[in-house]
């Protein structure tokens, strides 16, 4: 047999006949027919298999360009020798192995294994059945998808995984579970996505094998982690509850491993995205001590929002956009909040005792604390961060603030500057830095002055 089919493979590879003829490509058909036999043997060697591969995709490729208009594509003797293949795969030879690369690799090819292999996994037909449909996908992925693998197999590999991933587990689930171990964990993280956010499926079971796959994604594997969970709170962004369910399960199986620093920007991404629903928001409130393990990301997160507010008047956001930022800074922990102020951290009181502000956490906070233009919600938000850091950065800043807005009247902004002191005196009872010891004594002298000042004024601010 194999003599006869060097011969051809030179005939097919060198010369093909142009046009077809009737006679031309009934040889061809009568080759895919003569090579079906061979497919169970397990006696022939690579270069062998090769060649078999090589000749079956060169004969479909000459057969199916020739057909013409309103003729059945593919010919019934191409989808029979291809059934033949696949048929063939429960014995596991070698020669099935190539054929089904080589001709996965074919984009003519590929265009007739798929259709044969998604009505194998779905069971539809006589003698087809999911078992076979993965008996076939396990003989080309035996080896993985390294290095060696060919471009035009890599891009069906999506597709793949996605027939796969759709699979009714029942019955086929360690199959399943084991063909999914030897693709690539971002196509699969990327298919259970697709599937989680089909609301008419279980949840649990597609929630379950994503962990597992994301405990094993590698650095390299990250972006395209990240980019695999944005397309999908991009496609959800109608639906933020199904998000959420998917967080909260990620985070009572999970807190703390690598994955998580790269699905955390696609969440506040998501919840920056929903100003008309909390669920995100609290969502994040249960994820802290994720959150928190990544105080880059916060930071990242937290500056680069404020900076785009700071590009726009107040009047163009709504009050959410403006205090979210703020809110997953009092999600984090403090530890966490204290390493994303310190980052940078530029703002801080002139030799002449005078606040310099920078585009800074601090900064932020400040200006948005003793803003009158502010909503109240917001600047309460910043004067509580504002006591929720570290002392020996806030204290002595806050309290030149407080000594301005006494000395200029501003009460709004010693109000402001009170709730934070307050604030800082509640977060930091346990063990309060020594700047709170030592400087206590001035805050209360300054805190007699404002009311002696408030004393003497009898209009509706200094009342309130």
């Amino acid at each position: 047999i194999f003599r006869e089919l060097v011969a051809t493979g030179l005939v097919v590879g060198l010369g093909r006949y142009h046009p077809m003829t009737d006679s031309g490509r009934e040889f061809l058909e009568g080759l895919l027919d003569a090579m079906a036999p061979i497919t169970g043997s397990a006696s022939l060697g690579t270069p062998l298999c090769d060649l078999a591969s090589n000749i079956a995709v060169r004969a479909i490729g000459e057969i199916e360009a020739d057909g013409e208009g309103g003729e059945e594509r593919p010919s019934a003797r191409v989808r029979a020798f291809v059934g033949s293949v696949l048929r063939s795969s429960a014995d596991g030879t070698e020669v099935t192995a190539a054929l089904l690369r080589g001709l996965l690799d074919d984009e003519t090819g590929a265009a007739v294994v798929m259709p044969e292999l998604e009505a194998l996994l779905r069971g539809k037909g006589e003698g087809r059945s999911p078992r076979l449909g993965l008996a076939a996908l396990d003989l080309v992925f035996r080896r993985g998808t390294g290095d060696g693998a060919r471009s035009g197999l890599n891009t069906q590999i999506g597709p793949i995984t996605d027939l796969v991933v759709d699979l009714n587990p029942a019955g086929v689930r360690e199959q399943v579970r084991d063909l999914l171990q030897k693709l690539p964990s971002n196509h699969v993280i990327r298919s259970l996505l697709r599937k989680i956010g089909d609301p008419e499926q279980d949840l649990r079971p597609s929630v379950e094998l994503l962990l597992e796959f994301l405990k094993k994604i590698r650095e390299d594997e990250a972006a395209a982690v990240d980019s695999a969970f944005r397309e999908f709170v991009r496609r959800m962004s109608g639906s933020p509850t199904r998000v959420a369910q998917l967080m909260k399960m990620l985070g009572e199986e999970d807190k703390e491993s690598f994955f998580w620093g790269a699905i955390l920007p696609a969440l506040l991404q998501a919840s920056a995205a929903e100003p008309s629903n909390q669920t995100l928001i609290q969502t994040m409130s249960a994820l802290s001590p994720q959150l928190s393990a990544h105080s880059a990301i916060i930071g990242d997160f937290v500056i680069s929002s404020l900076a785009k507010q700071e590009a726009l008047e107040c009047s163009d956001l709504a009050v959410f956009d403006r205090l979210h930022p703020f809110l997953v800074l009092r999600i984090v922990s403090k530890a966490c909040f204290d390493r994303v102020v310190t980052e940078g951290l530029e703002t801080r009181l002139s030799a002449e005792g005078h606040v310099l502000v920078s585009n800074d956490v601090l900064g932020f906070l400040i200006e948005r604390m003793r803003n009158p233009d502010e909503d109240l919600q917001v600047r309460k938000v910043c004067s509580e961060l504002c006591g929720k850091m570290n002392p020996n950065v806030s204290f002595s800043v806050l309290l030149a603030i407080f000594r301005e807005g006494i000395g200029s009247r501003q009460h709004a902004v010693s109000r402001a500057c009170m709730y934070a002191f307050c604030s800082s005196f509640a977060n930091h009872r346990g063990s309060a830095p020594m700047v709170m010891h030592s400087r206590s004594d001035t805050l209360s002298k300054e805190v007699v002055r404002l009311f002696k000042a408030i004393s003497l004024q009898a209009d509706d601010e200094s009342k309130k």
